[in-house]
């Protein structure tokens, strides 16, 4: 983590309650929406990013994957109508909306990245935490 990006720091609050239903298929079908929102802050304007290339494109392919799994294990029909009448998916688009503002407000910079990055990292190991109890 560069030095220059400690005092910028930002915190999102992941909405971790959106994790810790009791239905399995609840918790797959936030998880792929929260994948599905990852691969889009990590498709943009990544310009100003210093990260070498064939490693981001190694990442996005291997959410690109995950997402597919989880479509093709979770049952739609039931699910989706659950998980949209639920405000738990307000709230997971809440908080990837706030880190999409923060990397604008910050003409995606490279602290910004970095503060992104270092979020999505919070954000995928308690997904990987949540998928080991699955």
């Amino acid at each position: 983590f560069p030095q220059q990006c400690l005092r910028e720091k930002m915190s999102f609050r992941f909405p971790e309650q959106v994790l810790k239903r009791r239905q399995k298929e609840t918790v797959k079908v936030a998880i792929e929406e929260i994948l599905q929102h990852i691969f889009y802050i990590f498709s943009k304007n990544l310009t100003l990013a210093a990260w070498d290339g064939a490693a981001l494109e190694q990442f996005q392919n291997g959410l690109c994957q995950q997402i597919e799994q989880l479509e093709a294990c979770i049952i739609k029909k039931q699910t989706q109508y659950f998980w949209s009448k639920e405000v738990n998916r307000l709230k997971v688009k809440k908080y990837f909306q706030k880190i999409d503002y923060f990397l604008k407000e910050k003409q995606h910079n490279l602290c910004s990245w970095e503060i992104s990055r270092a979020e999505m990292r919070r954000c995928l190991q308690l997904i990987d935490k949540v998928i080991r109890k699955l």
